[in-house]
């Protein structure tokens, strides 16, 4: 049997920023069923971290979950003592970055990418 469970592989929380997911239950929405339960994860300030995992295993809603795109219905998500359940979204957006395996998506280099707005 295949192990589907998603894998952290610390590979960016940026310098000075923390980042940290407790008890964090997501579902896409109200009337479905939970896609990630009780997920926790400590990102230290300048950390990268890269999501891997099978097909399902919950990379995307993990993911997701950091630009409030799904519900998150039980757990909060912290990024330097802030919980970003109590953001605006444009500004929580604003100040967030990812980074898709599909390369066709972005021109130029990973590394600036990676950082938030070429800094």
């Amino acid at each position: 049997m295949k192990d589907y469970s998603l894998r952290l592989r610390f590979l960016t929380a940026g310098p000075g920023r923390e980042r940290s997911r407790s008890n964090l239950s997501v579902r896409y929405d109200a009337t479905l069923k939970p896609v990630l339960k009780n997920v926790n994860a400590h990102i230290n300030p300048g950390q990268k971290v890269g999501i891997c995992g099978w097909t399902g295993s919950g990379k995307s809603s993990f993911s997701l979950a950091f630009f409030r795109m799904v519900d998150m219905f039980e757990g909060r998500i912290v990024i330097d003592d802030i919980d970003i359940s109590k953001l605006p979204l444009q500004t929580l957006r604003s100040r967030l970055s990812i980074i898709l395996q599909d390369p066709i998506l972005f021109s130029g280099a990973i590394r600036y990418k990676a950082h938030h707005q070429g800094s």
